[in-house]
């Protein structure tokens, strides 16, 4: 049967998003996660109530439904986590969010001692050159947006696009009040989400102009922060840095709740949940691509990057880049 480079059976697959009587959210792609064998749902989500068993839980439930743990999927995955292997117990249940199976197995960087553009190996955490940015700024964050276009946070003020193939770097805009935005993510939509420290608040960016727009209070100090926009949960995963937790912050009011101690020190931080696997990488001072489990807050350690500078910035593709899959990493 087919399978594509994530190992999941694309009939199945096909299977269920015919049968699945729920829509994960608005935008153009839907993207989501695959849990692995043995793990523990921290949220249990229903992205439209009244479809399936999982109708009366409510969006960032810590704890998995009594439904979900009596009935654990025959691949082994708890309930509430897409399973390939189970596609019409999970076309029933409501909290199960199907992978963007065309998202490609890679991660960027910008380098910013170097001003390059480089492609990141998820296995083995290597990186290689792409090109050299037309602009020499720093780039606390990086993101894809729903659309596959790729835009970063110039120096925590200002909203840039830059073009993976050539590195052309078009300015967009500035935020406005909002400052210190160090991480910026894709929001369910067409949109933007960033976590300003000099706000300390949740905000919406405007793609097309830049402008920024306050959500709500994060009602924590972020110091350093990344953050990336989950499927799974329909809300936002942040690493802030001043703290060393993982917190769980609320599209609707910018409230960010902690979620888990991280195992591992942040001093800068660059995360990206991606798309195509379901799993959060994250990068810090140390130059080293990591894996964080947003369950425990353990910290795997997968390879060095490579870059010259503090690591501060990941983006995770929506679909396949031509010229940056045919770049090969060494």
């Amino acid at each position: 049967m087919p399978v594509n480079r994530f190992g999941f059976d694309a009939s199945r697959l096909l299977a269920l998003l015919v049968a699945a009587t729920w829509i994960g959210c608005s935008s153009p792609v839907t993207g989501g996660g695959v849990a692995q064998p043995g793990a523990v749902a921290a949220v249990d989500v229903t992205l439209q109530p009244g479809a399936g068993t999982d109708a009366s839980a409510a969006p960032l439930d810590a704890a998995v439904t009594a439904a979900d743990a009596a009935d654990p999927d025959s691949g082994g995955l708890p309930d509430g986590f897409f399973d390939p292997a189970d596609a019409a117990d999970d076309s029933q249940d409501g909290g199960d969010v199907a992978p963007v199976v065309n998202a490609p197995p890679w991660l960027l960087s910008i380098d910013n001692g170097t001003h390059t553009l480089r492609k990141v190996d998820i296995v083995t955490g290597k990186s290689a050159v792409i090109c050299t940015l037309s602009a020499k700024n720093s780039y606390p964050s990086l993101t894809f947006r729903r659309d596959n276009v790729l835009v970063a946070s110039r120096k925590g003020i200002a909203l840039d696009q830059i073009d993976p193939c050539t590195c052309q770097v078009t300015a967009i805009g500035v935020y406005g009040a909002a400052t210190g935005v160090n991480g910026i993510t894709s929001d369910h939509a067409a949109g933007l989400f960033g976590i300003s420290s000099g706000l300390e608040a949740l905000i919406s960016i405007n793609p097309a102009t830049g402008v920024a727009t306050s959500i709500g209070p994060l009602g924590a100090k972020f110091g350093t922060n990344g953050a990336t926009w989950s499927d799974a949960i329909h809300a936002l995963y942040a690493i802030n840095g001043a703290d060393n937790m993982l917190y769980v912050v609320d599209p609707k009011t910018g409230a960010a709740t902690p979620q888990a101690v991280l195992s591992q020190k942040f001093g800068s931080v660059g995360v990206e949940r991606h798309p195509g696997n379901g799993q959060i990488y994250a990068c810090s001072d140390d130059g080293m691509l990591r894996q964080v489990d947003p369950v425990t807050g353990n910290v795997t350690t997968i390879g060095p990057l490579g870059e010259s500078a503090a690591c501060t910035n990941l983006a995770a593709p929506w679909g396949p880049v031509s010229c940056v899959d045919n770049v090969t990493i060494p």
